[in-house]
């Protein structure tokens, strides 16, 4: 492990000074900086490094604030003389809401008839979709 850290320091490293020093020229940095999979796997883990820590403070971040509204929840309903609701809708009342909203969305659609009818539509001619423009007569050889 601390053989891949020294490696990945070096490459950095390398790849830090062959930005910022301008006396160096191409070849000399090709020699110096190798086929480039250090530096590939140099910034591959720096970028889910910062993602897995972006990650966990978020998560903090998210556990403080629902913390937070649950005390806060609780302190309103305290000063309101309330024992503390919990949110928790049952079953029933799920499936009621949803009768009911099935049955305002069926009432608002107009009964149309399912009688289908279809036209033909005259064709003109269009040389648009005539093969004999689109073919040779005489081919080339």
């Amino acid at each position: 492990m601390k053989m891949l850290a020294k490696k990945i320091a070096f490459t950095v490293g390398l790849v830090i000074i062959g930005f910022f020093s301008s006396a160096q020229s191409v070849e000399a940095n090709q020699l110096n900086q190798g086929s480039g999979t250090g530096m590939i796997l140099a910034s591959l883990i720096i970028v889910f490094l910062l993602l897995f820590v972006m990650y966990f403070i978020l998560k903090i971040i998210n556990i403080y604030t629902v913390g937070k509204q649950k005390k806060n929840k609780e302190a309103t309903a305290a000063l309101e003389g309330k024992t503390a609701v919990h949110e928790e809708i049952s079953g029933e009342v799920f499936a009621a809401i949803s009768a009911a909203l099935y049955l305002y969305e069926t009432e608002q659609h107009d009964h149309e008839s399912t009688i289908l009818t279809i036209n033909r539509a005259a064709k003109s001619y269009s040389p648009w979709s005539s093969k004999i423009y689109g073919l040779r007569q005489n081919p080339r050889k």
